[in-house]
C-alpha cells in the first residue's frame, strides 16, 4: 500500500502530467485544423477518409497479432524488446500479405464491397504498417518511461498530418490529402520514436531469436484471447461507418465520422494518458500481488465526473458550436454528438481500466464480452437501416446499446478488483447520471418530434 501511495502522489502524477501535457497539445492542433478542413473537404469526402480509416483501425489489431500489447508485462527490458522485434517482423509480414490482397482485389475488380478507390486501397497496407510501429514503439517507450518521447512524437504527429492535410486541401486534393496528410504524420510519429528508444541499439544488443521464440510460447494468450478481443472491440467500434455507408449517402457517413472525430479529441486527453499509466502501474502491482482497487478508483472517478460534465454541456449546446465552427453545412454534427454522448462518456470512463483484463490474465472474460459488444452494436445498426431506415435511429440505437455494455462492463470491473465507493462519491455519479439521461432523453425526443 505505501508502494500504491507513492506511484500516485509522485511518479504517477509526474508522468500523467507529462503524457496529459503532450496528447492536450496534440489533441489540440487537428481540433484547430478541423476548423479550416470542415470548409476545405466535404462531408462526402470526409465520410470517404471515415471508410479508410475505420477499415485501417481494424486491420492495425490484427497485425502484429496483440504481441505489441504484451511489451510492457516482462520485468527485464531486453525481453519487452525481444518482444517488440517480433512484433515488428510479424506486422512486416502482414503488411506484404495485404498487398496480396490488394492487388488480388485489383485485378478482379472488387472495389466496390470496400468503398474505396485504389489509390487508398495501395495506401491502406503501409499505412496499417505505421500504425503497427506507433503500437510497438509506444509500448516500449512505455514500458522505459519515455513518457517525454511519447508526448513529442505525438504532438509531431497531429502537427505534420494537419499542416499537410491542409496543404494538400488547398491543391485542389479531394480526400487522398486526408489519406496522405494522415500518413505523413504517422511517418513522423515512427522516425522519432525509432531513434529516441534507441531501437537500433537493443536490436544489436538484446536481440536473441532463441528469447524471442521462448516470449512468444510465454505470451501466447496474447494472439489466443486478446486478438479475438481487440479485434472484436475494433470492429464494433467502427463498423457504424461501414454499415452506414452501405444504408445512407455518403454525407451521413461524413456528418458521424466528424462528430466521432471531435468527442474523441478531447475524450482521448484523457483516456489514452490515464490508460498507459494504469497499465503500466497496474501490472506492476498486480505483479506484486498488491490491491488494485485504490489505483483503478484514481482513474475511473475524475474521469467519469469530467467527461460527463463535458458531455452534458454538448447536449445542449453541442448543435450550436458545431455550427459556429465548421459552418452551417456542419450543424448535423452537433445532433449526432447528443446521440452517442452517453456511449462515448462510458467508453471514455472505462477505457483506460480496461486493461485490467490484460493485468489479471481475464482474456477469456474479455472475449466474451466483445463477441456480445460486437452482435448487439450490429444489430442496432442494422435495425435503424434496414428496417426503421433512418440514419438517426441507427446511430441514436448505436449510441444506447454501446452505453449498456460499458455500464456492464464497468460493473463486472468493480467486482473482480473489489472497488467499494464511499456515500458522497456514489451520491455525485449517481446525480450526475441522472440529470445526463434526463436531457439526453428531452434532447432525442426534441429532434426526433
Amino acid at each position: 500500500m505505501i508502494r500504491l501511495l507513492v506511484i500516485s502522489k509522485n511518479e504517477f502524477i509526474r508522468n500523467l502530467l507529462t503524457l496529459s501535457s503532450g496528447t492536450v497539445i496534440a489533441q489540440i492542433i487537428p481540433m484547430l485544423a478541423t476548423l479550416v478542413l470542415s470548409r476545405i473537404y466535404t462531408p462526402n469526402e470526409m465520410g470517404e477518409w471515415g471508410v479508410f480509416s475505420s477499415y485501417a483501425s481494424v486491420l492495425a489489431v490484427i497485425g502484429c497479432l496483440r504481441y505489441d500489447n504484451a511489451i510492457v508485462k516482462p520485468l527485464r527490458i531486453t525481453d519487452s524488446y525481444n518482444l517488440a522485434f517480433a512484433s515488428i517482423f510479424i506486422a512486416l509480414f502482414f503488411t506484404l500479405l495485404l498487398y496480396l490482397i490488394v492487388a488480388f482485389i485489383d485485378v478482379f475488380d472488387l472495389t466496390g464491397g470496400l468503398s474505396l478507390h485504389k489509390t487508398t486501397m495501395y495506401i491502406l497496407p503501409l499505412y496499417v504498417f505505421c500504425l503497427l510501429l506507433i503500437q510497438v514503439l509506444g509500448n516500449l517507450a512505455n514500458k522505459n518511461k519515455r513518457y517525454r518521447a511519447w508526448a513529442i512524437s505525438s504532438i509531431g504527429r497531429s502537427f505534420t498530418q494537419a499542416t499537410s492535410r491542409i496543404v494538400l486541401g488547398y491543391s485542389s486534393f479531394t480526400s487522398i490529402g486526408l489519406v496522405l496528410g494522415a500518413g505523413l504524420g504517422t511517418l513522423f510519429s515512427v522516425s522519432f520514436l525509432s531513434v529516441n528508444i534507441r531501437v537500433k541499439y537493443f536490436f544489436l544488443h538484446a536481440f536473441s531469436f532463441k528469447k524471442i521464440c521462448y516470449l512468444l510460447q510465454q505470451y501466447r494468450d496474447f494472439p489466443k484471447y486478446d486478438l479475438l478481443s481487440n479485434l472484436l472491440n475494433s470492429v464494433s467500434s467502427n463498423i457504424p461507418v461501414i454499415i452506414l455507408s452501405y444504408f445512407f449517402l455518403e454525407d451521413v457517413v461524413g456528418y458521424f465520422s466528424m462528430a466521432l472525430s471531435l468527442l474523441f479529441i478531447p475524450m482521448s486527453i484523457i483516456g489514452t494518458s490515464l490508460g498507459q499509466l494504469y497499465y503500466r502501474n497496474a501490472c506492476e502491482l498486480y505483479g506484486k500481488k498488491e490491491p488494485l482497487n485504490e489505483l483503478t478508483k484514481k482513474i475511473f472517478i475524475p474521469t467519469y465526473i469530467g467527461c460527463g460534465v463535458f458531455m452534458l454541456i454538448l447536449m445542449w449546446v453541442g448543435e450550436f458550436i458545431f455550427a459556429f465552427l465548421l459552418g452551417s453545412e456542419w450543424a448535423k454534427v452537433g445532433r449526432y454528438v447528443t446521440y452517442m454522448s452517453l456511449w462515448l462518456l462510458m467508453v471514455t470512463s472505462i477505457s483506460p481500466i480496461s486493461c485490467i483484463f490484460y493485468v489479471m490474465n481475464k482474456q477469456k472474460v474479455n472475449v466474451c464480452f466483445n463477441i456480445v459488444g460486437l452482435f448487439i452494436r450490429i444489430s442496432a445498426l442494422l435495425i435503424g437501416g434496414y428496417y426503421v431506415h433512418s440514419s438517426d435511429w441507427s446511430i441514436i440505437l448505436f449510441g444506447i446499446v454501446g452505453f449498456i455494455f460499458f455500464v456492464v462492463q464497468g460493473m463486472y470491473i468493480k467486482k473482480i478488483t473489489n472497488i467499494v465507493f464511499s456515500n458522497h462519491i456514489l451520491i455525485y455519479l449517481f446525480a450526475l447520471t441522472v440529470v445526463l439521461l434526463i436531457s439526453y432523453i428531452w434532447k432525442v425526443l426534441l429532434w426526433l418530434n
